[in-house]
């Protein structure tokens, strides 16, 4: 986790964590930058902490976005997501899906790889993919 920490930092993004996860913002919008200097950004965070039910260990990653994405009918769902993300080539990987936020809020992008699949430089490279789907989304804004 640290070392994917460090990469993302030597990237440019603003990202902290320990062992047990991280967090880093994806800047967007002409005011795109970290939220603690007042700008505008996507917040991903990967825990290790929440085993999933049938695999176990893993990364559980949530990308969850400031605003509701929107197209040109309006506001776009979880469902509408998904669906865009196969119909526009995202190039961002599938793994996992865009969900209804419990709280209310716009659609989160939930994913779990389990331990198993662990590999060198995978989690930066899942990182990285979550920022191209951050960028997606803005581009539906436009």
């Amino acid at each position: 986790m640290t070392k994917a920490v460090d990469l993302l930092e030597a990237n440019g993004l603003v990202a902290n964590g320990s062992h047990q996860g991280i967090t880093t913002e994806f800047p967007y919008g002409t005011s795109g930058g970290p939220a603690i200097a007042g700008g505008t950004s996507n917040l991903l965070t990967v825990t290790t902490e929440e085993p999933h039910p049938s695999f176990g260990s893993g990364l559980l990653m949530r990308l969850m976005l400031q605003e509701d994405p929107t197209g040109p009918a309006g506001p776009l769902g979880a469902m509408e997501l998904n669906e865009l993300e196969i119909q526009t080539g995202c190039n961002a990987h599938f793994i996992g899906s865009w969900c209804s936020n419990p709280s209310g809020g716009p659609p989160v992008f939930v994913s779990f790889l389990p331990s198993i699949l662990s590999a060198p430089n995978l989690l930066f490279n899942l990182v990285i993919s979550m920022r191209v789907r951050s960028r997606w989304v803005e581009t539906l804004f436009s």
